[in-house]
C-alpha cells in the first residue's frame, strides 16, 4: 500500500489490490477516510474528526490529479 502524499498529518495512500472507482485512503490519528477521487464523494469515515474530515477532502481536491496519476501507475500495469 503505497504512501503517495502526506500533509497536515494525513497519510495519503492507494492500496496496490483495490478496485475502482479511483480513491484514496488517508490515515491520521488513528483515524481513516476514503475518498473517491474524480468527484471527492466519501466512501467512509472512521474514528475521524469532522473538520479532519473536510481537511482530506480539501487535500484531495487541490490534489486530485496527482492522485489519478498515481492510481493509474499502480493500478493500470
Amino acid at each position: 500500500m503505497p504512501t503517495i502524499w502526506s500533509e497536515r498529518g494525513f497519510t495519503f495512500m492507494i492500496h496496490t489490490n483495490d478496485h475502482e472507482p479511483a480513491h484514496v485512503h488517508a490515515y491520521k490519528a488513528g483515524g481513516v477516510i476514503v475518498i473517491n477521487v474524480l468527484d471527492l464523494s466519501l466512501r467512509k469515515v472512521i474514528n475521524l474528526k469532522k473538520a479532519d474530515a473536510k481537511l482530506a477532502i480539501e487535500i484531495v481536491s487541490a490534489n486530485c490529479e496527482l492522485f489519478l496519476q498515481k492510481w493509474r501507475e499502480i493500478h493500470d500495469n
